[in-house]
């Protein structure tokens, strides 16, 4: 069983960095190979040079780069994502049972994101056991991500940090969930039931006539909190004019966060749901 746990896709998200830095992970190592209660576990800094700077990242987006080897010579995450995948992919020696790649964001959630259901139920268990809500997000798979490409199984966790004192709170959560989860990962899970949610739909920001969104617009209500049938999901300020509404009950996530923008996401909706962990993992 190989873990590898990633951080620093995006340079200024610094949590998952953090951590891997605690494990002798720096800029100029980025990688660290340990063992950890008879697990074999990666640290990886995924975008030491953005990491550096401070900034998301160079010239692209990593998390968009991977598998674009046809753009290599397009710009600098280009060019590392190839190195990553000959580093850590599947023809290299360290590639991975399990990815958990690490985030933060701005919005008031702490989410574990899993786009399929065929995954060790420990990582959604424990996950709901810290306090990180469980998230089932297929259409992640639509996406060019680090834990596809450098394990078979792979799972982002989301951590809020609005502030320095929540920064030192989520990496305190992830230490505990690294910890944890080599203790478990090969134990059988009991049948039992967590809370979670399910991946709905993705409410776009309008766009004008050359293609580009329309910034900024006033978006109800608030973040997670549950909208009903009916609902404005978002209003233009100057006309007042209703964009879209709500067709059935949600959850609103990560909305009007800054790092969506440039994918014109407003916030995805998402419905409560109750997986059933046991060999498998169901849900309802």
């Amino acid at each position: 069983m190989k873990i590898l746990f990633v951080g620093g896709i995006h340079g200024d998200e610094k949590t998952g960095v953090n951590l891997c830095m605690m494990q002798g992970c720096t800029y100029e190592t980025p990688y660290v190979k340990k063992s950890i209660n008879g697990i074999d576990c990666g640290f990886l800094i995924a975008n030491p040079k953005a990491c550096s700077r401070n900034v998301h990242f160079i010239d692209h987006n990593l998390n968009d780069c991977f598998g674009c080897s046809a753009y290599k010579n397009k710009g600098y995450e280009y060019v590392l994502q190839t190195e990553l995948c000959e580093s850590y992919g599947i023809a290299s020696g360290n590639f991975a049972d399990i990815v958990v790649d690490f985030h933060t964001t701005n919005a008031d959630t702490n989410l574990l994101m899993a786009p399929s259901l065929d995954i060790n139920p420990n990582l959604l268990m424990l996950a709901s056991d810290l306090g990180i809500t469980p998230y089932y997000c297929p259409n992640d798979f639509c996406g060019n991500y680090c834990d596809q490409y450098l394990g078979k199984i792979g799972v982002t966790i989301e951590l809020s940090c609005l502030s320095n004192q929540e920064n030192m709170q989520s990496i305190k959560l992830l230490g505990k969930y690294v910890s944890r989860l080599v203790e478990i990962i090969n134990n059988s899970v009991p049948s039992r039931s967590i809370d979670g949610l399910s991946y709905s739909k993705t409410v776009k920001y309008p766009k004008n006539e050359s293609g580009y969104s329309l910034f900024p617009y006033c978006i109800v209500p608030c973040v997670t909190n549950e909208i009903a049938k009916d609902d404005v999901l978002l209003v233009n300020p100057l006309t007042g004019k209703i964009i879209e509404t709500a067709d059935d009950d949600y959850i609103a996530l990560f909305m009007n966060c800054p790092s969506y923008y440039e994918f014109g996401e407003a916030m995805t909706l998402a419905k409560k749901s109750k997986f059933i962990l046991g060999d498998r993992i169901n849900i309802q």
